[in-house]
């Protein structure tokens, strides 16, 4: 009885604790939230400025050190934005954000017409944002070395497991993406589309952020690299190929992966829960043709 009594008391004080703080922090994350919403990102990067230095050991804090940083990139003070990124490199990585913890629900500063400033699109991990962002920032100063060293720091060192299959493929292509327009820059065409080809067919049940403009973005790409008729013929080969995989599926079962080569990269082009059990290569043929990819190739219409 004493100890749960104990409990009851350290859950209270704990509470009422977290309460005062948040009623103390909770004013400027708001205001900055609406700042930004309103894109008057040079005074939201100053409240936030100011909150990291009431409250450095808060929670959010690397959040709102990545949030002011995002500021501004968006206000176009780079010089700034660099800075600030920088400092939060220098900060231990997690593999998570506090932003969708207990202050998110106290605070409230979520908006219904923006972005959250304090979550990212793809948020994970902050330093792989932060990567993100100081490689844009690279390009834009044409500083074509270190913009890769940012966008590889980003893909090796900081790319944790994105909550479910959709979610990591998603930030596969998002990734995917980013490669392709640094090599376009660096005059790399083919290697720019090269790094898109593995996501042309998406193995997934739902829709995935970016998967259009992708699929998109490589035919263009191809047909200019290749020229249309070529590429056309190179896939009418390529479906023509189709070849599987075969690998046990833990139920004592064998389940097929169905792939082809297509410019010499072997790409998975469609989900095992389709056709993992199909031996007949005209289905996945029939599919393939009905593909995205596969319509803007040979001009279809969608």
């Amino acid at each position: 009885m004493n100890r749960i009594v104990f409990l009851l008391l350290f859950v209270a004080i704990s509470s009422k604790s977290f309460s005062q703080n948040e009623s103390e922090t909770c004013p400027y994350l708001k205001k900055a939230a609406e700042l930004f919403c309103d894109e008057k990102y040079a005074t939201s990067a100053r409240v936030l400025k100011k909150f990291s230095d009431l409250f450095s050991t808060h929670m959010l804090a690397q959040e709102a050190l990545y949030a002011e940083g995002l500021c501004y990139y968006n206000s176009g003070k780079i010089k700034k934005a660099s800075k600030v990124l920088n400092e939060l490199m220098k900060l231990q990585s997690y593999n998570d954000a506090d932003t969708f913890g207990y202050s998110i629900l106290l605070c409230n500063y979520l908006q219904n017409d923006c972005k959250n400033i304090l979550i990212p699109d793809f948020l994970v991990n902050l330093q792989h944002e932060a990567c993100i962002l100081l490689f844009h920032i690279a390009m834009k100063e044409k500083s074509y070395d270190e913009a890769y060293n940012h966008l590889d720091d980003a893909q090796r060192y900081y790319r944790y497991w994105y909550g479910c299959g959709t979610n990591d493929m998603q930030e596969s292509i998002r990734l995917a993406m980013l490669f392709s327009d640094y090599f376009d820059v660096v005059n790399k065409k083919d290697t720019a589309v090269f790094e898109l080809l593995p996501h042309l067919f998406e193995p997934s049940a739902f829709p995935i952020t970016n998967y259009e403009d992708l699929v998109k973005m490589t035919a263009v790409k191809l047909k200019t690299l290749y020229g249309e008729r070529a590429v056309q013929e190179a896939l009418t080969t390529s479906v023509s190929n189709i070849f599987y995989e075969s690998t046990p599926d833990g139920h004592g079962h064998v389940a097929h992966s169905w792939y082809i080569r297509f410019y010499g990269k072997k790409i998975k082009i469609a989900p095992d829960y389709l056709f993992g059990k199909t031996d007949n290569p005209a289905d996945v043929q029939n599919y393939l043709r009905q593909s995205l990819f596969y319509s803007i190739v040979f001009n279809l219409g969608i």
